[in-house]
């Protein structure tokens, strides 16, 4: 623990000395949901939008915390490793006596801390000053959702890292992961408007399965015995945090075999 605060505080210190760009991420959160606020009522009640209770503007809300959730946790290890890389510093903080994998881990804690602001609390107080209806009364079970989802996605995030370790440059897979995540996972609409074909390929998709317990818990009031096979979906999907630990310490342990750790 004594290392992972020392990550924190040391990334802190970095953020908050760029206090301009800190204090702006938050502001302009806020502004970006006003355009889903009028699309909505361009939209107005759809038959597709009865199931999660009609409003087009609280659907878009919940699509927006996992999107703002899931990007993040698939670049901030990969980002950190690349600039120790680059800086010679890597090597470095590998010798130290904190496990190799968990410095890795320890690395984008703090961005994906301060990532999980905005999901949690801006996105839902700006939703609800601009008139989203939200079942307050499973706020926990939602937040329980979201965390497996940033467990997960972070498990994504550390197998992205390990290409990078073991390649010196970033994998082309994660951006068409979410690219096609966003598009069939039922982020900006329905999945029931896509072709049935699309339909089965979404149900395969882990954010499918998180997008519906959010919104089954945040919009309909679901506890978590009604969230079934999606909540189980997404606890599955949780278990990607120790495979992507994993593939970090043995990316490391190929590198150093190759004498390549301070290699960029």
């Amino acid at each position: 623990m004594n290392a992972l605060r020392a990550y924190l505080e040391r990334d802190f210190r970095v953020a908050w000395s760029y206090r301009s760009s800190f204090f702006m991420q938050y502001l302009a959160m806020p502004f970006s949901l006003v355009g889903p606020r009028f699309l909505a009522d361009l939209v107005g009640p759809r038959e597709a939008l009865a199931q999660y209770g009609g409003d087009y503007f609280a659907f878009a809300l919940v699509g927006a915390a996992l999107q703002v959730a899931m990007y993040p946790c698939v670049t901030v290890f990969r980002g950190a490793v690349r600039e120790a890389q680059v800086m010679g510093t890597f090597e470095a903080i590998l010798m130290t006596r904190t496990r190799a994998e968990l410095a890795v881990l320890y690395s984008g804690v703090y961005q994906l801390l301060q990532a999980s602001l905005q999901p949690v609390v801006i996105i839902p107080l700006v939703g609800l000053a601009l008139g989203a209806q939200f079942a307050w009364s499973q706020a926990p079970a939602a937040l329980g959702v979201l965390a497996l989802v940033l467990v997960g996605f972070s498990g994504i995030g550390l197998c992205s890292a390990a290409f990078t370790i073991a390649f010196k440059q970033s994998e082309p897979f994660t951006v068409g992961m979410l690219s096609v995540s966003t598009l069939l996972s039922g982020i900006l609409f329905p999945i029931d408007l896509l072709p049935e074909v699309l339909q089965w390929v979404a149900l395969l998709l882990p954010l499918t399965h998180a997008a519906e317990a959010l919104r089954g818990a945040f919009l309909l009031g679901a506890d978590v015995t009604n969230m079934g096979w999606h909540l189980a979906a997404v606890g599955a999907f949780a278990l990607l945090l120790p495979i992507g630990l994993i593939a970090v310490a043995a990316s490391i342990e190929v590198a150093r075999r190759r004498g390549a750790l301070a290699q960029y």
